[in-house]
């Protein structure tokens, strides 16, 4: 059965010689190899729940937000 990726917001855990970690809401830790992010940074990650793999990473602030007010 094909499931689509989970996307969330993450925050970079660790960088170390170009490899950043992340953890997301499944408590699974995440590498990025040739990672472009700083430590603390926040970034969004598409991953699939419970598998190690990330199908896609961007910076957080790069992705636009979803408005809650309905006039907008």
């Amino acid at each position: 059965m094909y499931s689509l990726g989970t996307s969330e917001e993450v925050t970079v855990c660790i960088k170390q010689n170009g490899v950043c970690i992340v953890e997301a809401a499944d408590n699974v830790p995440r590498q990025i190899q040739d990672c472009p992010y700083e430590e603390s940074q926040k970034i969004t990650i598409v991953y699939k729940y419970e598998q190690p793999a990330i199908e896609s990473h961007s910076p957080a602030e790069l992705l636009p937000r979803i408005a809650t007010d309905p006039t907008q």
